[in-house]
């Protein structure tokens, strides 16, 4: 997914209390990177499930 696809859905979802994963983190802006989202509760726990 390139930054340009997400960063604005990814903006709304933190500003309306939810959290995302490090999107910009290695190179993302510029090659992309995958996303995770969720409510702050919920989203540090799938990202835990995707890491097993």
């Amino acid at each position: 997914m390139n930054s340009w696809d997400a960063l604005a859905g990814m903006l709304l979802i933190e500003e309306a209390g939810g959290t995302c994963n490090a999107f910009l983190a290695n190179e993302g802006l510029r090659q992309g990177n995958l996303v995770l989202a969720g409510c702050a509760s919920v989203q540090p726990r799938m990202a835990a499930l995707l890491v097993k």
